[in-house]
């Protein structure tokens, strides 16, 4: 027998066009569900170390919600606030040359010690603390020996700027006034007015007067206040002290 249904019903076709439809709803859901699948996955720009998780699981988030707190482990970086008088005491870190110049830590607790680089210079004076900030790194902090972990208190050791012609004295040589005295080669006192360069724990290193030369002079140690320029003294050389 031959022949063709008369009706759409027969073929069953509405049925099958709903159930086509319910087919495209339910890709279409999946394909929003897998979407935002996706955007529960965050994926930090560098290897990190997990220090602070602010979320749980489950949790809405909006936009600019702080998720998480992250420590780079390709590098580790090391701001450092410094004075002017500090930038002046420091070669041009501005200048090509200067880029990556070696930098060493040391641990305020237990003086370990790392090797850093100059990373970058702040273009801005922070407005608490009206200092500028050298940012230095430290390559791979973990894989150090011994390992630098965040949070650790250092100190910090850069190369200065060379300066020529200058004196290192005791830090009481600098009377109260901001001067030097010292015995002209008339048996006379004489002074000039300086400010340290930069010191230690041991000393003051001041730029010597052009006039004075390179020549050794006889600087008192500890002047008094009651000093004049022109007064003559008697100079007793001191035996050294070989005991």
């Amino acid at each position: 027998m031959q022949g063709k249904p008369e009706s759409a019903l027969v073929l069953r076709q509405p049925q099958l066009k709903a159930a086509q439809a319910t087919v495209k709803q339910a890709e279409s859901v999946l394909r929003n569900a897998q979407k935002e699948l996706r955007r529960t996955k965050v994926t930090a720009p560098f290897n990190a170390l997990i220090v602070e998780r602010q979320v749980s699981p489950g949790a809405y988030v909006q936009a600019g919600t702080e998720i998480a707190l992250l420590y780079s482990t390709e590098h580790m970086e090391v701001k450092v606030d410094l004075s002017e008088k500090d930038w002046r005491n420091l070669p041009n870190l501005h200048l090509k040359e200067n880029h990556n110049l070696p930098v060493e830590l040391f641990s305020v607790k237990d003086k370990k010690s790392w090797v850093g680089r100059v990373l970058r210079v702040e273009q801005h004076v922070d407005g608490s603390t009206r200092q500028r900030s050298l940012i230095i790194a430290v390559d791979r902090p973990l894989e150090q020996t011994p390992a630098l972990y965040p949070g650790t208190f250092l100190n910090v050791l850069i190369d200065g700027r060379t300066v020529d012609k200058l004196w290192r004295l005791p830090s009481s040589a600098l009377s109260q006034r901001g001067e030097i005295w010292y015995v002209t080669q008339e048996n006379t006192l004489a002074n000039f007015s300086a400010e340290p360069v930069f010191s230690d724990s041991e000393a003051i290193y001041i730029t010597a007067p052009e006039q004075l030369g390179t020549e050794a002079q006889r600087v008192l140690f500890h002047p008094l206040s009651s000093y004049l320029k022109g007064m003559k003294v008697n100079v007793t050389e001191r035996e050294p002290n070989n005991g």
